[in-house]
């Protein structure tokens, strides 16, 4: 019981640090106006995101599902969490090349990390919403890094 306990925990932690990364971007969508559809499309497409990670809390025990419990510990994710607090607690002394910056190193650490590959399994579906978070992070960074670099170049 104790194992179900913890993956339902791990994958509610997984799925805050989506809406904790909405609620930076949506501070700096905030704070530049100058690219407040820009952020404010990052942060919408983090809510999907958290909305697909807690999908698969019914999938956990189903189809070959499974956590690879040695991939990292919670206090990881906690830690993450903690930067994403520290950097919203920031905004106000923040250049819009630092929070693109920022929003670069969070997306990109996401993806070095592989915070989803944590999760593991069998099923088509599983397989999909991986692949799709994955690919979605991927995304993100190209576009994140492409808004950086116009503005790196001013």
């Amino acid at each position: 019981m104790q194992l179900k306990e913890d993956q339902l925990s791990l994958i509610e932690e997984l799925a805050r640090n989506e809406e904790m990364i909405n609620e930076l971007y949506l501070v700096y969508s905030d704070k530049f106006s100058e690219e407040k559809e820009f952020w404010k499309n990052l942060a919408r497409e983090e809510l999907m995101h958290a909305a697909k990670v807690r999908n698969l809390r019914s999938e956990i025990g189903k189809n070959g599902f499974y956590f690879n419990k040695n991939r990292f510990k919670i206090e990881t994710i906690k830690l993450f969490q903690d930067y994403l607090e520290e950097e919203k607690s920031n905004v106000s002394s923040t250049s819009i090349i630092n929070a693109l910056s920022v929003a670069l190193d969070v997306e990109t650490a996401l993806l070095e990390y592989s915070f989803f590959e944590v999760i593991e399994g069998d099923s088509a579906e599983v397989r999909h919403i991986l692949l799709d978070l994955r690919n979605a992070c991927i995304e993100h960074r190209n576009r994140v890094k492409k808004v950086w670099e116009e503005y790196r170049n001013k």
